[in-house]
Order: C-alpha cells, then structure tokens, then sequence
C-alpha cells in the first residue's frame, strides 16, 4: 500500500514543474548561447574578422572565467 502512495505524493510537485516553462527555457537558452559563443569562437579562430564589439566582449568573458578560475584554485589551498 505504501508503494501505491509514493507516486501520489510526487505528482503535485512534477506538475507544477511541468506547467512551469521557466526551466525549459532557461535550459535552452543556456545551451544555445554556449553553442553560439563556441561557433563564433571557433570562427574567429579560422581567420575570419569579427566585428570589434565582438571581439571585446569575448575577450572580456575569457578574461573572467580565467580569473574566476584562478580564484577558485585560491581558495583550494585555504582549507589544506
């Protein structure tokens, strides 16, 4: 009787989820942004000229993932 009531439980939860788009979208969005950043980097890389706002605004996301990930390797050594 107990394993009858476990799906019972879990279906409020996965239909609000469900009639929620917000985590579809967002997940999307993720994904074609990240595929869209590595094409056009990846162009780049190829020869072909980019505009110059373009070209500012990659360099400026490397640069802060190499700092985040420079603080994150900081921040390893503390706890040790």
């Amino acid at each position: 009787m107990t394993l009858a009531l476990i799906p019972l439980h879990g279906s409020p939860i996965r239909s609000k989820i469900r009639n929620c788009g917000l985590f579809r979208t967002a997940t999307a969005f993720f994904f074609i942004a990240n595929d869209g950043l590595s094409i056009i980097e990846n162009v780049g890389e190829l020869g072909v000229k980019l505009p110059a706002f373009l070209v500012r605004v990659l360099e400026k996301l490397k640069d802060t993932s190499e700092q985040t990930g420079k603080d994150d390797n900081d921040t390893k050594g503390d706890g040790e």
